[in-house]
């Protein structure tokens, strides 16, 4: 079970993915087990095998930082744009 810090708080990371495209998906819940965050965000393109856009901005701001630390992903490798800003693409660490 892999965890992360972030806000005082400890969270279980839970891999997913999303419907269409089937891309990584990172749920993070609480110690009770209930949804805290999603870690990130799906992108119009598939990714590479192994790969996950993180949401770095708004109520996520700081969390990359966290993941990266705890090496849930690898520091950012490229970015893609979401609208007014961009998702940082991370290589998932397993």
């Amino acid at each position: 079970m892999q965890t992360v810090k972030f806000r005082n708080l400890t969270l279980t990371v839970h891999h997913t993915t999303y419907a269409d495209p089937q891309n990584p998906c990172l749920q993070l819940l609480d110690e009770d087990g209930g949804p805290y965050a999603i870690a990130s965000v799906n992108v119009d393109q598939v990714l590479l095998p192994g790969m996950v856009a993180i949401k770095t901005w708004s109520e996520n701001a700081g969390l990359y930082e966290a993941l990266v630390d705890a090496k849930i992903i690898s520091p950012k490798i490229a970015e893609i744009p979401c609208g007014f800003v961009s998702a940082a693409v991370c290589q998932l660490i397993t």
